[in-house]
């Protein structure tokens, strides 16, 4: 999100810890824990790591109901009434930058009464950590500031990254001028694109 963090490790995947961790929180094998809604749109990949997720979570003993729908529908039921929060327990959201800066993601996810905030998370510390990351004009020291965010909501377990995509792109020997974009190949500038002779 912020930047090149080799240092962090991914998140274990240990069910068995899980499992151990509801039982500490008085919920053993998930006895007493009220069923979990966890929404996704219908797109039928998303399904995929949506159903994977959500037999990960049974084997450590929640009770997991998956709700798909349309993805207009889906956004709908993020956003929420505005007097009750969002509509699901849990949710898989999949974001596109719209230009590559950090702010883009985490001040838009997570700062407090965003209009893309869709899990209703707030903690004034990290906005105004955001706020000055935001305001920083020095690379470097912006960098360092947005990665400090980045590593306060991973602690506060604001979100689980789970994926990043990474794209492949092919190109015929004879065609020139493809310049990959770090946003991804739907940024790729075509008109820069030509045949060779």
């Amino acid at each position: 999100m912020a930047g090149d963090r080799r240092d962090e490790g991914p998140v274990t995947h240990d069910t068995g810890e899980a499992a151990r961790l509801l039982s500490k929180a008085g919920y053993p094998d998930g006895k007493g824990l009220p069923e979990i809604t966890l929404l996704s749109p219908d797109n039928e990949s998303i399904v995929r790591w949506v159903s994977s997720i959500r037999d990960d979570l049974k084997r450590a003993g929640l009770r997991i109901v998956v709700e798909t729908m349309p993805f207009g529908a889906y956004v709908n039921r993020l956003t929420g009434d505005p007097s009750s929060g969002p509509g699901s327990d849990l949710a898989v959201l999949i974001w596109f930058a719209d230009y590559p800066d950090p702010v883009m993601t985490l001040g838009e996810l997570f700062r407090t009464g965003s209009s893309s905030n869709f899990s209703g998370y707030s903690n004034p510390e990290i906005d105004a950590m955001l706020d000055r990351a935001g305001a920083e004009t020095d690379p470097a020291r912006r960098q360092k500031l947005f990665l400090a965010v980045e590593k306060a909501l991973l602690d506060d377990t604001a979100i689980i990254t789970i994926y990043h995509q990474g794209d492949d792109l092919l190109v015929k020997p004879d065609v020139g001028g493809i310049v990959q974009s770090p946003m991804g190949d739907f940024m790729i500038p075509m008109e820069l694109a030509f045949f060779r002779k």
